[in-house]
């Protein structure tokens, strides 16, 4: 038989063997298509102008073409999108750009990302390629669906090509199969997610655009057996396609979550897409949604990523990643808001997202969520000295007394408990209690591992201290704070060696070079040696705008070596904050009198600066720099003040 009787005769046999159910589910995609078809050149049309046009609830539509297709709606919308570029790539001499912008992609160089993924081969190849023939191509996509429905239901004289399409299906599935497995056997089932590239013009969008990837980032880590890292607050990596095995090879992942967003009034498109460490793409979606869908996109873009990461899901990690903390848009919008100023960790800042959050608070008073950023702020705020300690920590507990009373299950409000009663109420006990069920709720939440870190060191638990910071540091590694945090527990054991490792990896991420040199300073102090120390004071002292002249320098270390130079750094700390001494400062001197042998001196700075904000004194019981002061009596009466013992 010809293979144009086999198609006549095959034809013949599908419609014989239809049921009602398969013509409606037919009729059903030409009904979608032809709407798609029609508004191919429209950007903008997406999910919710489907639903609209078709008069079916966005769910109902998804539910069905699931069913029949395997497929989301906006698969579906783009790969119409794509087979009518191909159409017009054969049948027109348009340039690539101007196919992708009448097929509806406002962006080139994502059209070509598709375009790659889906028919394998860049749109500028296609000349290149064998041409499809037309008989699958002449009625365009719905003719080629038409194809695959009949294969499908067409069993009677090609069952062997049935069997060998099987077979097909089989080895191409293997091969799958062990190409990911190849390439996630280095590093497991881990994935990072990267900053959500903000395509507006207005920069004031960031936040949004930070917020719905801490979002997936936080549903995701709650996931067991994945691994998930976030680089969502730094800018240093760029996301290029050439790039992206470097990049998996510097975060130590599998796989690279990563995506773009543009927002109009109150419409929103997302495209997102999970990468393998060889720049595979293993998934990608775009998502049109108005504002008020939000709520579903996380949770739907978490599911879909879990799913295409081959991670079995238990029911609890179900239940975080369908989790709504709020049903209230605005109120979702101000939080996200709030959490991007808070990580800025600045006065304005603080100042900013505590505003933001009591403005969701306004919108929905029972956003538990709400409730934890404003204890988190400050409790945050109080350490760095920019609220005083007694409306700060008044403020802290009323708040985290709110979230927990609405949702005792939490991992930020128990978190900021934890670091609550480890800085401020001295309450080791409880501490503890609060940031193992904080780790035991959430493993993969970096900030829990981290304050729970801080807690180790204070307590004196090195090597648990060790453990949790590098846990936090693996879980969240561009995060600046978690890397000053490791130096600083190096420098705590007495470990130079490592705190200078430490040191210039934290410049190596943000280049701040008087940080770095300041870091560096109190590592050859510590280690008595005198003349790096003094060099490297000497590039401090150019940076700050030479505040001594090189040969006044000279001439003191060569009189009272550094010595003489730490008490020339005193009397310029004193001068510069001659009304009140930061408590950064007084802990400053503290150790610089503690070098030149002024223990009297020592203990009273410590007192100074305890007295006005006891949380940073926390570190200094398990500090060696400080280990000369523990048989004075004063010091001794500090640390029980703080319940420490060391």
């Amino acid at each position: 038989m010809s293979a144009s009787n086999c198609r006549n005769f095959s034809g013949g046999v599908f419609l014989l063997v239809m049921t009602n159910s398969e013509n409606k589910d037919i009729d059903f995609i030409k009904r979608l298509t032809n709407i798609v078809n029609n508004n191919l050149g429209d950007d903008s049309f997406g999910v919710t102008d489907l639903s609209n046009k078709i008069g079916i609830s966005h769910s109902q539509i998804h539910r069905r073409l699931k069913g029949i297709k395997d497929q989301s709606i906006s698969q579906f919308i783009k790969e119409l999108r794509l087979m009518k570029a191909q159409e017009l790539l054969k049948q027109t001499g348009l340039t690539v750009s101007e196919v992708a912008y009448q097929v509806g992609f406002s962006s080139p160089s994502y059209f070509n990302k598709c375009y790659h993924d889906f028919f394998g081969y860049p749109p500028g190849e296609y000349k290149n390629h064998i041409k499809i023939e037309s008989a699958e191509i002449k009625d365009g996509p719905i003719s080629k669906e038409l194809v695959v429905v009949e294969k499908k239901f067409y069993k009677l004289n090609h069952l062997l090509w049935m069997a060998s399409l099987v077979v097909l299906m089989i080895l191409t599935a293997y091969l799958f199969t062990k190409k990911r497995t190849a390439v996630s056997a280095k590093y497991g089932n881990s994935v990072v997610i990267l900053p959500l590239k903000n395509l507006n013009a207005n920069s004031a969008d960031q936040y949004l655009a930070n917020g719905i990837m801490s979002d997936l980032q936080n549903r995701l880590s709650h996931v067991k057996g994945l691994v998930v890292k976030s680089n969502i607050n730094s800018e240093k990596i760029k996301v290029e396609s050439n790039t992206i095995p470097q990049i998996a090879k510097e975060f130590k992942v599998s796989y690279i979550l990563e995506g773009s967003m543009m927002k109009q009034d109150d419409r929103i498109r997302i495209y997102i897409h999970l990468i393998d460490a060889k720049a595979n793409v293993v998934w990608s979606d775009q998502y049109d949604h108005n504002l008020s869908s939000i709520f579903d996109f996380v949770s739907d873009a978490s599911k879909q990523i879990v799913q295409n990461l081959q991670t079995p899901l238990q029911y609890e990690s179900i239940q975080q990643l369908d989790k709504q903390y709020t049903y209230n848009e605005k109120a979702y919008l101000l939080y996200l808001e709030g959490r991007f100023y808070y990580r800025l960790r600045t006065k304005d800042g603080f100042i900013k997202s505590i505003e933001l959050y009591n403005q969701a608070l306004q919108v929905d008073s029972n956003y538990a969520l709400a409730y934890a950023g404003l204890a988190d702020s400050y409790l945050t705020g109080t350490w760095n000295g920019f609220y005083s300690v007694d409306d700060g920590i008044q403020k802290c507990k009323m708040y985290l007394n709110k979230a927990q009373s609405l949702d005792q299950y939490l991992a930020e409000a128990h978190t900021t408990y934890g670091g609550l009663a480890t800085y401020f109420d001295s309450d080791y006990k409880e501490a503890e209690k609060h940031l193992k069920l904080a780790l035991k709720l959430n493993p993969g939440y970096d900030r829990a591992n981290k304050i729970y870190a801080e807690f180790c060191d204070v307590t004196g638990k090195n090597e648990e201290a060790r453990k949790y910071i590098n846990k936090a540091h693996f879980l969240n590694p561009t995060y600046p704070e978690i890397l000053y945090l490791s130096y600083l527990f190096y420098c705590h054991n007495g470990d130079c060696k490592n705190a200078l490792k430490e040191s210039l990896r934290m410049f190596n991420l943000n280049k701040n070079e008087r940080q770095y040199l300041e870091s560096c300073f109190n590592i050859y102090l510590q280690q008595h040696d005198d003349s790096l120390a003094y060099v490297t004071y000497k590039k401090i002292n150019h940076l700050k705008g030479d505040l001594y002249s090189s040969n006044n320098l000279d001439s003191v270390y060569t009189h009272s070596k550094i010595k003489g130079i730490l008490q020339l750094i005193i009397k310029s700390i004193n001068k510069e904050e001659k009304d009140s001494l930061s408590i950064g400062n007084e802990l400053r001197l503290a150790n610089y009198y503690t070098l030149l042998g002024d223990k009297e001196q020592a203990v009273e700075y410590l007192e100074k600066s305890f007295n006005k904000n006891p949380g940073p004194v926390h570190r200094v019981g398990n500090n060696v720099a400080f280990q000369s002061l523990h048989n004075e009596p004063k010091y001794k009466a500090l640390m029980r003040k703080m319940n420490l013992n060391h």
